[in-house]
């Protein structure tokens, strides 16, 4: 597949273009070709998300692009890159940024600076949102297919503007389960446990965390050990009900 992009990418380009390859492993790679570089950056998955981190790899890539296409580039583009060698700051070009954007938009998803604005609408502080983006959980989000509906969905169960978004913040993972197939049954379980619509609400607000717990791993074997005790279904929601309960028998669907 590489090579079938290379081939597609040259036919393209201008005349003695060269199509640079970055891979992850060493064992990606193919046999050498005039019109390609390969580099392998095996530290690429690495510290993901760290600015030292990636400027090293960064100055790898500068060092490997340099060297592998001496003879090929420009002199004075040669020396700007070779000048960039071991920098301690990186600056994203304006251009890079609008690409980015764009990118984004492609694909139904909105870039940072719309999410941030559309979180303060609703209520998020600013330390929320910077918690929610050092999760990196904000990147590449769509507001009208995700977010939205996941503030609207905690808004319906009975949580205020502020606890909503207390809770994204404090459980930031909260946007990345399904309301169907993750977020709909945990409350439906906890009404059937014998919690009022109230009670699940405020459990919600107090320790947001609980929608991440797995039922059958985690929720029915609180439940049951409690039971095993010899607490009646009534007692055990009582006990489970705000303030809650921190009962981590087992792990949680994380």
């Amino acid at each position: 597949m590489d090579q079938l992009k290379n081939t597609a990418l040259l036919a393209f380009a201008p005349p003695g273009s060269k199509v640079i390859r970055i891979n992850h492993t060493a064992s990606r790679l193919v046999s050498c070709d005039a019109n390609i570089l390969w580099i392998c950056i095996d530290t690429w998955r690495q510290g993901q998300g760290d600015q030292n981190a990636f400027l090293v790899i960064f100055n790898y890539l500068l060092v490997q692009t340099a060297d592998g296409l001496q003879e090929d580039l420009n002199q004075d583009m040669l020396k700007k890159l070779q000048c960039q060698r071991g920098k301690a700051t990186l600056h994203v070009a304006v251009d890079s940024k609008i690409i980015v954007d764009a990118a984004m938009k492609a694909k139904g998803r909105n870039t940072k600076e719309e999410i941030s604005l559309f979180l303060q609408s609703q209520g998020f502080t600013v330390n929320h949102i910077s918690m929610l983006q050092e999760n990196k959980l904000l990147a590449g989000q769509s507001i009208d297919n995700n977010l939205k509906p996941k503030l609207q969905w905690l808004s319906q169960i009975g949580l205020s503007k502020s606890q909503v978004a207390k809770a994204v913040a404090v459980f930031p993972k909260l946007l990345g389960y399904r309301i169907e197939q993750n977020l709909k049954p945990t409350i439906q379980w906890l009404l059937d446990l014998g919690l009022s619509k109230a009670q699940v609400a405020k459990a919600v607000a107090c320790k947001p965390q609980i929608l991440g717990y797995s039922i059958e791993k985690n929720l029915k074997l609180t439940v049951q050990w409690l039971r095993d005790l010899g607490l009646t279904k009534t007692q055990v929601a009582k006990t489970v009900a705000p303030p809650l309960q921190s009962l981590d028998l087992a792990s949680s669907r994380t």
